[in-house]
Order: structure tokens, then sequence, then C-alpha cells
């Protein structure tokens, strides 16, 4: 009850040369890029995030909050 997520972006590209190191990809993966913001109740922001993962091994389960206050 003390922060909430405000939003999450999703995205697919191809990995970066460090990246494919840094994961152990080979070269021309897809990786994930998840950036998200994290807020107070009130709207302040609190924590920006940026996430990258292999693709091949990640699945996203995406669900809407339907008692979310507006």
């Amino acid at each position: 009850d003390d922060y909430v997520r405000s939003w999450s972006r999703v995205s697919a590209r191809v990995a970066t040369g460090a990246e494919n190191t840094d994961l152990g990809l080979p070269p021309g993966s897809t990786v994930l890029v998840v950036r998200s913001l994290d807020t107070l109740p009130d709207g302040t922001p609190l924590q920006y995030s940026l996430a990258r993962f292999r693709a091949d091994r990640v699945e996203l389960d995406v669900q809407a909050d339907l008692h979310a206050e507006d």
C-alpha cells in the first residue's frame, strides 16, 4: 500500500554486443526490455526501472487489476 506500479512498457529488440556477452547470447539474439515506474500513492515518482531479459527464456503474464482505484 506504500507504492504503486504506475506503468510498465515492454519492447523487444536485437541485443547489443555487451548484452550478448552479459546474458550469454549468440549474436543476433532478441532481448525483451521492460521499463517501469513506481510511484507513491499521490503520484510522486519513486523508482524507475530498466530490465533486459533473454527473450527465449522469459514468459510474461500481464493482468489488469480490475479493482484498482482511478
